[in-house]
């Protein structure tokens, strides 16, 4: 039954038996001969068929909604059980800058996690120092960060891509009628950074000096946190936009930061240790980069 059942869910997906039969590699007619024995064994009709087209019963609605809570759980057995039988699988550890609010990394690890189902991959985020230190130590296996240092020898450096520096405004705040700002403009403004206790000077130090921002700081832990003090109107937060929102929350706004005119840009890499041993690491690499646009 299990078979037929995802035969009907992907009739019901594709809108036509023929390109649900591309979709699982059968024939047409093979897939509607499941689909209706799926019928004779549930006792009701799932599809109202007419002529070349088609439509859900009540019945057959119903049946769809819950086969698909049916094959989440199935999949949670399915590797439940591998876990089971082979306990030490394979792990990615990764981290991502704090500043970092794309989704390409999001993507990627849909994208691998599909492709690489025994590998169990856990992700955190942290300071640009933080992550340096967590990969230099060997507690993460690779990293997204935004480039502060020279390339060294000893690790893989992958370009993946070039932030623009924004600020996060309250779309209350006088701030958000501006369609760009200058730093300079920015100095002595609130600004909310996200750094523990024992980075908050670091970060002080790289927006002050390396970004010539020079505001007034004030920390939170978490980005759910800083976010309080933006729509609160207390402070505005720096990000880094690699691939702009399609659409921004309503009760924020993003306004571009630029310098004498320009833009004001990061480089963003995928770093992890040569000859780790870690294959993972290698592997995921190029999909990340695949998901960062050109």
């Amino acid at each position: 039954m299990l078979r037929r059942i995802q035969y009907f869910q992907a009739v019901v997906e594709s809108g036509n038996f023929q390109d649900a039969a591309a979709k699982c590699h059968v024939s047409q007619s093979a897939i509607s001969q499941q689909v209706k024995k799926l019928e004779d064994e549930v006792g009701v009709p799932l599809l109202a068929r007419h002529n070349r087209t088609f439509s859900l019963t009540a019945a057959g609605a119903h049946f769809y909604r819950r086969s698909l809570f049916l094959a989440s759980l199935l999949e949670q057995l399915i590797a439940e059980t591998r876990r089971i039988d082979a306990p030490l699988r394979p792990a990615l550890r990764l981290g991502y800058n704090r500043a970092y609010l794309g989704s390409e990394l999001t993507q990627a690890v849909a994208e691998f996690s599909a492709s690489h189902p025994q590998a169990d991959i856990s992700a955190v985020s942290g300071s640009h120092e933080s992550l340096y230190l967590q990969m230099r130590d060997d507690a993460l296996d690779l990293v997204v960060n935004d480039q502060r240092r020279v390339f060294s020898s000893e690790y893989n450096n992958l370009v993946l891509g070039y932030s623009a520096l924004h600020i996060e405004v309250s779309s209350r705040s006088p701030l958000s009628r501006l369609e760009s700002v200058d730093i300079r403009e920015l100095e002595g403004q609130p600004c909310v950074l996200i750094a523990a206790k024992s980075e908050q000077d670091e970060e002080r130090l790289y927006y002050d000096l390396s970004l010539g921002l020079r505001a007034e700081y004030q920390f939170s832990e978490t980005l759910a946190e800083a976010r309080l003090s933006v729509v609160t109107g207390r402070a505005f937060l720096p990000v880094d936009v690699i691939t702009p929102a399609s659409a921004e929350e309503e009760a924020v706004r993003r306004i571009p930061v630029f310098r004498n005119g320009e833009a004001i840009r990061k480089a963003y890499c995928a770093f992890w240790k040569k000859g780790s041993g870690t294959t993972l690491a290698d592997a995921f690499a190029p999909v990340l980069r695949k998901c960062f646009p050109e």
